[in-house]
């Protein structure tokens, strides 16, 4: 922790908070805050964050988990839309201190962080949300079919926004370097699943670095994901928006309810 220690001679404001971390922000904050963190993706102001609202209806007095918040986008579009209260689980002790610099400097009272593997979160865990979102994570799991069911079990309303591997479109750009192995059929307590082990390009302490905790994860297909919903119990399924040509892999999002 030494790259803390040291001195602001700066005049105080809002802007010093987010220079902790100058040129190591991936997100930009909204630009009539007139604050920037030098990002360049708009996840503060992120289209499937806006056609979830549009999905699920008004969320005001609602309770929401999410899971690997990364640096708060989404945390801070959810929170200003009246939701009593969010708990947040991020597993990098990076993203969990720009997340607290994010609650800091936009005064987002009704969120908690935590730090820490969402996964034995779900496991323990006894009470009820009303939406988790899942966005972002599924593909970095080393079991993600077992993540589907711990979260379809928590809250009766969900958006995942993921990447998903696609049989017919070969991942060219995200299998640079060898990183997918062949499609693979097995199965979760009677459920079959298809899915792709992939290997991370870098390791955990490289600056680039912007994965799961584990070595490697499973790509599952979109009809493994969609039949794997339905199984937990999420029988009510909309599809949002979806990205064939992602350049980072096929990526879409949907909204599932249980029936």
């Amino acid at each position: 922790m030494n790259e803390f220690k040291e001195f602001s001679i700066s005049q105080p404001e809002r802007q010093n908070i987010l220079d902790i971390f100058r040129d190591k922000w991936i997100c930009e904050v909204p630009k009539d805050s007139g604050l920037t963190t030098g990002g360049n993706i708009r996840a503060f102001e992120d289209k499937r964050i806006r056609w979830l609202v549009d999905t699920f209806g008004k969320l005001e007095g609602a309770s929401v988990l999410e899971l690997g918040p990364f640096e708060a986008g989404h945390t801070y579009m959810l929170s200003k839309l009246g939701v009593a209260k969010i708990v947040s689980i991020e597993a990098s002790v990076s993203s969990l201190l720009k997340c607290l610099c994010i609650k800091e400097v936009f005064g987002m009272n009704n969120v908690e962080f935590l730090l820490g593997d969402f996964n034995s979160f779900l496991e323990k865990c006894e009470s009820k949300f009303d939406l988790i979102l899942v966005s972002g994570v599924l593909y970095h799991m080393a079991d993600p079919i077992k993540l589907l069911k711990h979260a379809c079990s928590v809250a009766n309303n969900l958006f995942l926004w993921t990447h998903y591997l696609e049989k017919e479109i070969p991942l060219v750009k995200a299998n640079e370097g060898g990183r997918f192995g062949p499609l693979t059929n097995t199965n979760f307590e009677n459920l079959e699943y298809e899915f792709s082990e992939q290997r991370y390009k870098y390791d955990v302490a490289d600056d680039k670095f912007c994965g799961g905790i584990e070595r490697t994860s499973k790509w599952l297909t979109m009809d493994s994901i969609f039949r794997a919903l339905k199984y937990f119990g999420h029988q009510n399924l909309k599809i949002g928006p979806h990205e064939p040509n992602h350049v980072n892999g096929p990526a879409m999002s949907c909204f599932s309810q249980i029936a």
